[in-house]
């Protein structure tokens, strides 16, 4: 069995925690994918002792990241109480269609608040192999004082010509995204976090399903975000 070993905890934000992991083995994944642990605890709740989570790291770091906020849950209560060295169990190997892939098109990200972690990963990917070769565009809402990551997107942001980031600190509403409507229908999109893609179905955007690419938190609800 594959183990994640602590090696770093830290606070992004005033809710959202970072924290890193070492692997008992090597494992390969794309960035943007996600997998499933175990954190064992007594007395667990009715979620159970194992969640999915985006690995928030990209392949060359060589180790595994994941992003949490703060809640009541005795899973989260489990997790965050680890101490450097502390282990926990790795259930199932990386998967996710939520990756760059081989379109060569302009993409659009847009996320809200902890599903900002399946676009960090592609850009720190990106970033480590020149940055992206065609448009990319992120959208990352998250209603706080401070946006997690933003240095590092501002960085990239300065460095390469076909990124740009938009860090907003507002609650998502597509609304926000109608001036942005005629770029969409020419792009590809991809969503993270409590949105609907049907709202990019109709008018004013009118995309085509096989332009949206979606990920979903299973077991989160929009306040989790």
């Amino acid at each position: 069995m594959t183990t994640l070993r602590l090696t770093n905890q830290r606070s992004l934000d005033d809710s959202l925690v970072s924290l890193e992991f070492m692997p008992s083995e090597p494992l390969t994944w794309e960035a943007g994918q996600f997998i499933k642990i175990t954190a064992p605890h007594t007395q667990p709740d009715a979620g159970g002792a194992s969640r999915f989570y985006t690995v928030a790291a990209a392949p060359h770091e060589g180790l595994i990241r994941l992003v949490t906020r703060r809640g009541p849950s005795s899973f989260k209560q489990a997790l965050l109480a680890l101490r450097p060295g502390e282990a926990i169990e790795l259930a199932n190997q990386p998967a996710g269609d939520v990756v760059w892939g081989d379109f060569s098109g302009t993409r659009v990200m847009v996320a809200s608040g902890v599903g900002i972690t399946p676009f960090y990963a592609m850009l720190k990917a990106q970033a480590h192999t020149g940055g992206p070769a065609t448009p990319t565009e992120l959208w990352y809402f998250h209603p706080r004082t401070k946006l997690p990551f933003a240095e590092e997107f501002a960085s990239w942001a300065a460095e390469f010509s076909q990124l740009t980031i938009h860090c907003i600190a507002e609650t998502y509403a597509p609304e926000q995204l109608v001036p942005q409507a005629n770029q969409l229908r020419q792009a590809r999109l991809y969503l993270s976090g409590p949105m609907s893609p049907t709202k990019f179905l109709l008018p004013p955007f009118n995309l085509k399903p096989g332009q949206i690419v979606r990920d979903t938190f299973t077991g989160y609800a929009a306040t989790d975000y």
